[in-house]
């Protein structure tokens, strides 16, 4: 007697089948005991043993019994547990936020995007684009708006809220033909629904030098340019002092003071001095911080993207082993589950009673049995067989 067992381990929760087979394959209707570790599992008249869902208690030495042809050696079963499926759902998780992280990367250069397009909704425009001014000189205030320009009027802050007064109006732009100090103070751009511009100082003098400093902060980084004027427009060679919050900076001849790149600690009060002419009114100078460059933003966007698709790639290249390594598992199960058949044919096909050995490059032990069941204890024989891989001959 022969038994017909899995010669890999099974899968928990699959089929186990047994069979008992003689050197004639008929199976006497006296039926056959099946064992595993010398406990009886079942008796089957038909010489075949099925458990439909086997577990790891199922595991340990099967062997089958007749009650005239005796008993088949002892053979291991074993059985391995069931095939996970935390890679493909942690496969799953990675993929979701992989996509998440894409779309809020996506909506990161949308929104730069926009806001790169856009300006402020209204700039107000000086004309001479200065702080400081003469008496009696003109100036014109300009809302400038991108889309639309009109239903925009110029208001100031002195001592009040108030419109501004102009000598003559086109569109948005307010025309002052002569200047007075009266109208030093904040003025700003404001719509019939309440949007303002950001707001500038106008100081007018009534001295012989001003300071002409920028009107908008400067972007740190950049250059700043300061000029002492006087009336005549000619600085004498005797020459100008600089002063940055009560304290010289420079002098110069020029009557032009330039810093090639300013910072936040450049911030301050400015005005000059000519030692005749006498010196300006003072002047704050706003520097505000680089906003991060458009490449900077673009960069880290296509970095993101790259590592997000990396990720993508390394999570299909695990799903598609985990995939693989699956059907081999599978392919080895059906391999050891071999059908009545088969079983019958391999026994057939051995003459000396012993399961034929299966090819392969894995070493396969099949279970031995003498084939001559009326032979004593004296008439065993050993024997030890060495597999060794057969080349084929050239055809002739």
């Amino acid at each position: 007697m022969v038994l017909a067992s899995p010669v890999h381990p099974v899968t928990e929760g699959h089929p186990l089948i047994l069979r008992c087979l003689s050197h004639n394959k008929k199976i006497p209707d006296s039926g056959v005991d099946f064992y595993k570790d010398d406990s009886i599992l079942q008796s089957q008249t038909t010489g075949e043993m099925t458990i439909s869902s086997v577990s790891k208690s199922d595991e340990g030495f099967c062997h089958c019994k007749h009650p005239e042809r005796g008993e088949s050696l002892k053979s291991w079963v074993s059985v391995r547990g069931p095939m996970s499926n935390t890679v493909p759902v942690a496969v799953a998780v990675g993929l979701s936020l992989a996509l998440l992280f894409i779309i809020l990367l996506l909506i990161l250069l949308w929104k730069h995007k926009s806001n790169k397009g856009k300006s402020p909704p209204v700039s107000l425009i000086i004309s001479p684009s200065r702080t400081q001014h003469f008496t009696a000189d003109s100036l014109s205030l300009t809302c400038e708006d991108q889309s639309d320009s009109t239903g925009w009027t110029v208001r100031r802050y002195k001592y009040i809220e108030e419109l501004v007064t102009c000598s003559s109006v086109s569109g948005s732009t307010c025309n002052i033909s002569s200047l007075s100090t009266s109208h030093t103070g904040v003025y700003w751009c404001q719509s019939e629904s309440g949007g303002r511009s950001n707001p500038v100082n106008i100081t007018v003098h009534y001295g012989a030098v001003i300071l002409d400093s920028p009107v908008h902060p400067v972007t740190e980084g950049h250059p700043l340019t300061l000029h002492c004027l006087s009336h005549s427009k000619k600085i004498p060679d005797s020459g100008v002092d600089f002063y940055k919050d009560d304290s010289i900076l420079q002098n110069q001849t020029t009557g032009e003071m330039t810093i090639s790149s300013v910072s936040k600690s450049d911030e301050g009060f400015y005005h000059c001095k000519h030692p005749e002419r006498g010196e300006s009114l003072k002047s704050w100078v706003s520097v505000r911080l680089q906003s991060p460059g458009s490449n900077t933003v673009l960069v880290a966007v296509a970095v993101g993207l790259s590592l997000a698709l990396l990720f993508i790639i390394l999570l299909l290249i695990l799903l598609w082993k985990h995939k693989s390594n699956k059907g081999k598992d599978r392919g080895i199960q059906q391999n050891s589950n071999q059908t009545p058949g088969q079983s019958q044919s391999g026994a057939e096909d051995s003459q000396s009673g012993n399961t034929p050995l299966q090819t392969g490059s894995e070493h396969i032990y099949a279970t031995m049995d003498n084939a001559d069941h009326d032979a004593g204890p004296s008439d065993v024989t050993y024997a030890e067989l060495e597999l060794k891989p057969q080349s084929q001959g050239k055809n002739k």
